[in-house]
C-alpha cells in the first residue's frame, strides 16, 4: 500500500470513487464496489491474505474487473508488485494514473511481465471536471 501525504490521500480516495461512478458503473447485475476510504470487499489470496483493489467489480460472486488508482507518488515498483497480485487474483485490471505518468506505469508493468487490462490516464480540466484518456 502506498505511503501518501495526508493531501495525496485525500485526492486518491476522491479519485476511487469519482472514477468509480464514471468507469465501473454498471446498470446490470453487476456490483461496484469501492475500497477507499474504507475496505468494503476483497478478494481471497490465500486462508490469511486479503486483497483490496481499489475498485473491485463482481458479477454473479466473482470478481469480474478490478480497478487501481495511483497518484503521482504512488507509480512506483512497491506499488507495482501490487499491480502483479491484484492482476493475478483480481483481474483484469485496469490501472488508473496521471497524465504524463502513463510511460513509466506502462515500463514498470511490462518489466515485471504483469498483465493491465489497460492503463488509463486522468487529468482535470480548466473547470475543474475529471478527464480520463486511453494510454
Amino acid at each position: 500500500m502506498a505511503i501518501r501525504s495526508d493531501k495525496n490521500q485525500e485526492k486518491h480516495d476522491s479519485l476511487v470513487g469519482k472514477i468509480a461512478k464514471l468507469r465501473f458503473n454498471y446498470h446490470d447485475s453487476k456490483i461496484t464496489y469501492i475500497n477507499h476510504p474504507e475496505k468494503t470487499m476483497g478478494v481471497k489470496v490465500t486462508e490469511n491474505d486479503v486483497i483490496y483493489p481499489d475498485i473491485l467489480v463482481v458479477l454473479d460472486g466473482k470478481v469480474s474487473v478490478s480497478g487501481e488508482i495511483e497518484t503521482e507518488e504512488s507509480v512506483d515498483e512497491e506499488e507495482a508488485s501490487q499491480w502483479a497480485k491484484y492482476s493475478e487474483y483480481a483481474g483484469p485490471l485496469y490501472l488508473y494514473v496521471p497524465k504524463g505518468y502513463a510511460l513509466k506505469a506502462d515500463m514498470l508493468a511490462s518489466g515485471a511481465n504483469i498483465p493491465l487490462a489497460g492503463i488509463r490516464k486522468y487529468s482535470t480540466d480548466f473547470y475543474g471536471n475529471l478527464v480520463i484518456e486511453n494510454y
